[in-house]
């Protein structure tokens, strides 16, 4: 369980209680910054809505009494994986996210779309599929951890084949922009494996 990390391309919608001048929809530039009123550019890359929230609410104590900030994404960024090991096409992918349906907030009448974020099954079906000597039991994902969580990086194993035999879907996490997918190898060819991904439509 990870929160999500603002990056270039990310659309947020910024409410100023009070102050319908401020409201508006903003833009992560390709450096991580966004422009905003009085304080102008502010570096957001790799912040959580929460921690970008905190740092807000700081700065606008200067402009703003008692200040009062919503935050809300309301496009996300494509996101791009890296997926290594026995895949049979390793590489850098990028996967978008899947829009569900849309609201609408009475507060400034923007369109708020519902997304379906992309999963570890979604790019490894990108990679064309798993090599016979691959460890579905113990796929690793490593990701960049938020700074309130200490940074760096944090990692966990899957056990995918719990997804493909069980259907448990507690295994196909939802992907992160900047996510490694490491699939490593077996020694011998797991039948049982085997059979399971035939049955399944990760591979081709």
């Amino acid at each position: 369980q990870t929160d999500y990390l603002i990056g270039p391309g990310d659309k947020i919608s910024i409410t100023f209680a009070g102050l319908d001048i401020y409201t508006d929809l903003y833009t992560v530039d390709t450096n991580g910054y966004l422009d905003l009123p009085e304080i102008n550019k502010l570096f957001v890359d790799q912040l959580t809505i929460e921690e970008l929230n905190s740092i807000l609410l700081e700065r606008y104590k200067d402009f703003i009494i008692s200040p009062d900030i919503k935050l809300k994404i309301v496009y996300f960024r494509p996101v791009k994986v890296f997926i290594k090991g026995e895949v049979r096409q390793p590489g850098l992918y990028s996967l978008e996210y899947e829009k569900k349906g849309s609201s609408f907030t009475s507060t400034n009448n923007y369109q708020f779309n519902v997304y379906k974020c992309p999963t570890v099954f979604d790019a490894l079906k990108l990679s064309n599929g798993i090599s016979n000597y691959a460890d579905l039991s113990r796929i690793e994902i490593i990701r960049k951890n938020s700074k309130s969580q200490g940074g760096g990086k944090i990692s966990t194993n899957l056990d995918f084949l719990s997804l493909l035999n069980d259907g448990n879907q507690d295994f196909n996490i939802d992907l992160r922009d900047g996510d490694i997918i490491s699939v490593p190898k077996n020694k011998k060819i797991l039948k049982d494996q085997i059979l399971s991904i035939n049955k399944s439509n990760l591979t081709p």
